[in-house]
């Protein structure tokens, strides 16, 4: 039997194609290498492995996703055993029934998420191999190219994406699923981790009037001297503090009406090319705003700017700490510390349930609040410590150590939060492999290449 995370690591290799090895497939020669099927030592011509509705699936579309998936599995799968290539076009006829379906169903997607969702996975690309021109070098395209090769398999991934959760939206997992998971796979389970149950009492760092009124006196000064003839990327790299967009002289690039906050949009929308805006205040602080060109048919524009966050001063800072070491004390003075975080607490998450965090493994834990909960007895807190609950909130917290757990094998009645998920995935699969069959006989598919079958 295969272990559990046997099977889910076969899970995710089914899933979509990602766009690496679509990227992969057009930049790599067509002609696939002698012995890659059966060992036959002869270069075969690309051809169809199989149809499915009315999608063609191309044997080097099934040797560059082997070639992929070998590249992710470090060598435990080897991309010229014919099992292997047959097991990927079943995996790939899947995808196209899905896929088939998805659009006699009028599943869609809009420009705007096959965009965001393009952008995401050239964004991670470029994080892996370090840069934009790296991934050009890579694969031998501009980043152009890349992106228009990439699209249409992008938004074949969000119909079947979409189409997959409407199908399974609402699906829960019962006791009998539960237990019925655990009892097949109960020998080849990990041990659920090491964990901490904690509580906190959160103060955020809100604006005060003060902190307000000395920042938009700062944006306004550079506002004013910019129009003096001051340089704007200047301006940009020393005061932003957006750190992306203030290396490159506060250019954001080219978006799509909409995509940025409301605020900052319409104050881009109002002003001519190459103008200015006052300072704009949004979520993040307050912006100065620069267009640079725009683009009517595309409904896109291209703007730089500066933003300046509300920051408050250090005396403001300490008045934060000065009263969670209040709290502290009471709850060391022995006051019920869930009854204090329900009175005090700003994080609306955990305020109602006492300021529980809930269990948590540890190394999933800031680099702060690790070490300092570390050597800490149960039932002892914190000290104030620096707390990010979104990029634009934060504050200060104090955290108390409820419990520590173990290490221990997992268990359906103490561990139901952890092993939940995993009885969900399970469940899903077997849904899943139902779903298939029924597709299967309603849509047409024919293995073509006699190498496949």
């Amino acid at each position: 039997m295969k272990s559990i995370v046997q099977q889910l690591t076969l899970a995710i290799a089914a899933g979509v194609l990602t766009i690496a090895a679509a990227v992969s497939a057009v930049a790599q020669p067509r002609d696939i290498p002698p012995g890659l099927l059966g060992g036959k030592q002869r270069t075969l011509v690309d051809g169809v492995a199989a149809v499915v509705g009315n999608e063609i699936i191309l044997v080097s579309d099934v040797v560059q996703r082997a070639r992929y998936m070998a590249q992710q599995s470090r060598g435990s799968l080897n991309p010229a055993d014919p099992k292997v290539l047959k097991d990927i076009l079943q995996e790939t006829i899947n995808e196209k029934l899905l896929l088939t379906r998805a659009r006699e169903d009028s599943v869609v997607a809009s420009e705007e998420e096959v965009n965001r969702a393009l952008d995401y996975r050239l964004q991670q690309l470029i994080r892996q191999v370090g840069s934009e021109s790296q991934l050009e070098k890579a694969y031998g395209m501009s980043m152009e190219q890349i992106r228009r090769e990439s699209r249409d398999l992008i938004r074949q991934q969000l119909l079947v994406q979409r189409l997959t959760e409407t199908r399974f939206d609402g699906l829960k997992v019962s006791d009998h699923d539960l237990n019925e998971f655990y009892q097949k796979y109960r020998d080849s389970l990990p041990n659920v981790p090491a964990q901490v149950e904690l509580q906190q009492i959160v103060l955020l760092d809100k604006p005060t009037d003060a902190a307000v009124a000395r920042t938009l006196a700062l944006a306004r000064a550079i506002t004013d001297s910019i129009k003096a003839s001051g340089d704007f990327a200047d301006f940009a790299r020393r005061y932003s503090t957006d750190a992306y967009s203030a290396k490159d002289g506060g250019n954001v690039g080219w978006v799509k009406w909409g995509e940025f906050v409301s605020e900052y949009d319409s104050a881009a929308k109002a002003l001519g090319t190459n103008d200015y805006s006052g300072p704009v205040r949004s979520m993040y602080g307050f912006h100065i705003i620069q267009l640079l060109e725009k683009n009517d048919a595309e409904q896109k524009y291209r703007s730089r700017h500066i933003l300046l966050k509300i920051e408050q001063s250090a005396a403001e800072r300490d008045s934060l700490v000065t009263r969670l070491k209040s709290y502290r004390a009471r709850g060391l003075a022995g006051e019920n510390f869930g009854d204090l975080a329900r009175q005090f607490s700003q994080d609306d998450d955990t305020k109602a349930l006492g300021g529980s965090i809930g269990l948590t493994v540890p190394d999933q834990l800031p680099n702060d609040l690790k070490k300092a909960i570390e050597t800490m007895k149960e039932g002892e807190i914190t000290e104030p410590l620096p707390v990010s609950l979104s990029p634009t909130e934060g504050g200060y917290h104090i955290v108390r150590l409820v419990r520590r757990i173990a290490a221990h094998p997992a268990d359906p009645a103490q561990d139901r939060s952890v092993l939940e998920p995993l009885a969900l995935k399970y469940k899903q699969g077997k849904e899943m492999e139902k779903w298939m069959k029924e597709l299967r006989e309603e849509i047409y598919w024919d293995i073509k290449a006699t190498e496949f079958k």
